[in-house]
């Protein structure tokens, strides 16, 4: 393959993602998972995930928060837009930090 069609694979191919792509993707599904539920409606959340993805989910920081987990990840994708995919992670408040740290501290995650 020459250079200039490794380039168009690879722009083809690659999409930009906000910091670690494991706790992101645990983000993006429970994102898209709300966005077919009305919001009010989700009560409880469960994530299972290969061992390699909770290994990398469970050490990296999220981005906007000094936190790491994949149990906030999963929480704050509750909260995000999922039509922002991998970046949907981006310009996290504080009220929605706070929000997701409440449904993990109540069980709900």
């Amino acid at each position: 393959m020459d250079e200039l069609a490794y380039l168009k694979v690879l722009d083809k191919e690659l999409v930009v993602a906000l910091g670690c792509t494991e706790p992101t993707a645990i983000a993006l599904a429970s994102a898209l998972a709300v966005k077919y539920l009305d919001e009010e409606a989700v009560d409880r959340l469960e994530v299972y995930a290969s061992s390699n993805i909770i290994k990398n989910a469970m050490g990296v920081k999220i981005p906007g928060t000094d936190l790491t987990g994949m149990n906030l990840a999963a929480a704050l994708g509750t909260l995000s837009d999922s039509s922002m995919e991998l970046n949907l992670l981006t310009g996290l408040t504080k009220e929605q930090i706070e929000k997701a740290a409440l449904m993990i501290k109540e069980g709900r995650v």
